[in-house]
């Protein structure tokens, strides 16, 4: 018959016991640990470091020179941005709320601090929320605000409205108080996506052969008329790190998806590249007059070598790399300023921006022109060159499509028209000298990949040194994860 334990104990069975017990004891914690039956675990560390701040969880703070120390084990100073961590996470979760505790030294010309969640693989586009906007809260100060629950706010010029539910119904039907030109002329939106208006009637549409070369992930709108259409892109893969990702073209009515085509690696052997010409078509029926956008899903090692439209009415979002031979030396623009960097010396020099010039004197640093009204050209001598702004970049006047709203960024200035600003945003608390702030996630749909979670810390504008003065000290960073408990995981 077993016996658990022996009649006669000696102290080489003891010891053997006791080790065997502490042996079981280190498997049930890591189980414990791997598995998280709970469904919900905080990670935590903190500057300086301690044996308890969690350095193995939260790690890995990138590029180094945007950092002012060495590494991150004694401190965080973000020099100039964005900066990149990760999260380890033993298995995957549903949602996570950030909190970092944070010292700011930042000037005026870099009043905002967001973080972001990686959400795709191969662009490494993040979702962005925000820790402190000082934009915002400086218009809160003289503006009119109306408050709703979980962050929502309006500001407003003019005591138009008494009831933000008064302000939600004249917005739903389109009809705003001093707004003669209909929501969009007198709207600006910071961290809240409205849905724009996509109520158009036809329009005369030509079709567009670009055969500028473009670098890497972009989107652009484009007006199409009912009927069918395609799009013939071209591309040409580099023998890159992420030449084995897929290229990925997706057309969107708003949020949603309405066509989508890829070309996968279909090779058996693992991470064998794709290397040379690839063309890609899209083709569909539109069953509306209107303005859809496209998302061209590719890495740093694929260029885009032609692009076939059937409309002319085109317009890139926000950010353009041309490369190779520069086949359109003027690019127009509806923002009012221009960012723009490049990491090749040879594309170092001038830039004409609405009659002024936009200097590029060091590879990999930003370097930006504001206050541009009227003329919105863009005249460059060189290509490789990455420019930026909040609005979009048309080959013509005629093809500035921009059916979204003004956005409240770092350059962000107050016109005549603008009667009122909705946003999702609540202000960090202070902590004696420090500041809290927190931002929550979807990870659901989170690029997870070796058991990590990828983060981003951007301030926009910050482009510093290690002697410089303007950086951001980052004292805590806190991140709890809630997900499905073990019983959900086997039972549902």
């Amino acid at each position: 018959m077993f016996k658990l334990f022996p009649e006669k104990w000696t102290l080489s069975l003891g010891l053997r016991y006791f080790l065997g017990l502490i042996l079981l004891l280190l498997i049930i914690i890591f189980l414990y640990l791997k598995v998280v039956p709970s469904g919900e675990a905080t990670y935590k560390r903190t500057w300086p470091g301690s044996f308890k701040s969690g350095k193995g969880f939260i790690y890995g703070f990138n590029p180094a020179i945007r950092l002012a120390g060495e590494n991150d084990s004694r401190e965080v100073k973000i020099i100039a941005e964005p900066v990149y961590f990760s999260l380890y996470a033993p298995r995957t979760f549903d949602e996570a709320v950030l909190t970092i505790k944070y010292d700011s030294h930042l000037d005026l010309d870099s009043p905002i601090i967001e973080a972001g969640l990686i959400k795709d693989k191969i662009t490494r586009s993040a979702e962005i929320k925000p820790l402190e906007n000082r934009v915002l809260s400086g218009l809160s100060s003289s503006w009119l605000t109306l408050v709703k629950k979980d962050g929502y706010l309006v500001l407003q010029k003019k005591a138009n409205y008494n009831q933000i539910s008064e302000f939600d119904s004249a917005l739903r039907s389109g009809h705003l108080k001093n707004c003669p030109g209909g929501p969009r002329t007198c709207v600006a939106v910071y961290n809240y996506q409205l849905e724009a208006e996509n109520n158009y009637s036809e329009i005369k549409n030509s079709p567009l052969v670009i055969n500028q070369s473009w670098r890497g992930a972009h989107q652009f709108f484009v007006y199409l008329n009912r009927g069918s259409y395609r799009f013939d892109f071209d591309f040409n893969i580099k023998d890159g790190d992420n030449a084995a990702d897929p290229i990925k073209v997706n057309l969107y009515l708003g949020s949603k998806i309405l066509n989508s085509q890829d070309i996968n690696n279909d090779s058996k052997k693992e991470k064998e590249p794709l290397i040379g010409k690839k063309n890609l078509f899209l083709e569909g029926y539109a069953s509306s007059p209107g303005i859809y956008r496209i998302e061209l899903k590719v890495s740093d090692d694929v260029i885009i070598s032609r692009i076939s439209s059937p409309s002319d009415h085109l317009a890139f979002i926000n950010h353009i790399w041309p490369v190779g031979e520069l086949k359109t030396p003027s690019l127009y623009t509806d923002a009012s300023y221009l960012q723009a960097r490049t990491t090749e010396a040879a594309s170092l020099g001038k830039i004409f921006f609405g009659g002024r010039v936009l200097s590029l004197e060091r590879t990999y640093e930003q370097f930006m022109l504001s206050g541009i009204k009227d003329n919105k050209e863009i005249k460059l001598a060189q290509s490789d060159v990455i420019l930026e702004n909040n609005g979009v970049f048309s080959l013509f006047p005629g093809g500035l499509v921009n059916p979204n709203y003004k956005k409240i960024d770092r350059n962000f200035a107050l016109e005549d028209n603008l009667e009122y600003i909705i946003a999702n945003y609540n202000e960090p608390q202070e902590s004696g000298r420090l500041k809290v702030a927190q931002a929550k996630f979807n990870l659901k749909d989170a690029f997870y990949d070796n058991n990590k979670y990828n983060f981003v810390i951007s301030i926009p504008g910050l482009s510093g040194s290690t002697t410089s003065a303007n950086y951001l000290e980052i004292k805590e960073i806190r991140i709890a994860l809630k997900g499905k408990t073990l019983w959900q995981k086997i039972f549902q």
